[in-house]
């Protein structure tokens, strides 16, 4: 099990955007061991997208995306939806500035990360790092 794990089914109470230090804070509420608080920091933000926010947004499951035979498609399309707001056609994945990000993944010097809703906002990001910390329990 991963430290992770702990998001599934939690609540997305919070998203703070700190632009000067190019950072995003969220802060979500766990059904589990007691309903703990946790904060996401994602720092060193390249670029995020944040869509279908609405009053109650629960977690189905956090994404990291690597480079695995089996990741490595979907790395690469989530990402070019990321930069470009769109699935890529045919060609595009060949595009200089989008290969360069590619590579910048695929070394480990920026994190893929995704935190997909079952229900509510879906928060895609690519950034430097992304950790998790404990807040507080309710």
């Amino acid at each position: 099990m991963s430290k992770w794990d702990v998001l599934v089914e939690a609540t997305l109470e919070s998203i703070h955007v700190f632009s000067i230090e190019k950072q995003v804070r969220i802060r979500v509420t766990s059904p589990w061991e007691g309903k703990k608080c946790y904060q996401i920091v994602i720092k060193g933000i390249d670029k995020f997208v944040l869509n279908d926010m609405r009053i109650l947004n629960i977690i189905d499951r956090v994404n990291f995306f690597g480079f695995s035979k089996e990741q490595e498609v979907e790395t690469a399309n989530y990402l070019f939806f990321l930069l470009r707001g769109r699935d890529p056609k045919k060609g595009e994945l060949k595009d200089s500035t989008f290969l360069q990000k590619l590579e910048l993944v695929r070394a480990g010097k920026l994190v893929l990360f995704e935190l997909e809703a079952v229900c509510g906002a879906t928060f895609i990001a690519l950034s430097e790092s992304v950790s998790l910390e404990l807040l507080d329990t309710i």
